[in-house]
């Protein structure tokens, strides 16, 4: 097959794949993390998954969204959810490390 050219392709590429190449490997990097600490710390005692328990982080009087043990222990699983995807036998990360420039 013969080599993309094309002005316009390579300039999609250049402004936005490669970018969101990045993009991806920055959060994995993240994303990777988040569970080792959650266990390090020992979150799982320290913040139940109970959807009736607030998270007193001052965001009743600076308008965030309060959140709940509940919603933090469903950010663990979308995490692991995520890991799993980029990393198992379908995973494409190695793709994306492939494309990326500037991943971490």
């Amino acid at each position: 097959m013969a080599d993309i050219t094309d002005p316009g392709a390579v300039l999609f590429c250049n402004k936005l794949v490669r970018p969101l190449a990045d993009a991806v490997a920055q959060v994995y990097g993240s994303i990777s993390l988040f569970p080792n600490l959650w266990e390090s710390k020992g979150m799982a005692t320290l913040i139940p998954n109970d959807p009736t328990a607030n998270v007193i982080d001052g965001s009743a009087t600076d308008g965030r969204t309060p959140i709940t043990g509940a919603d933090a222990n469903a950010m663990l699983a979308l995490a692991n959810a995520l890991l799993a995807m980029a990393t198992g036998a379908n995973g494409q990360m190695g793709t994306v490390l492939k494309v990326a420039v500037n991943p971490g």
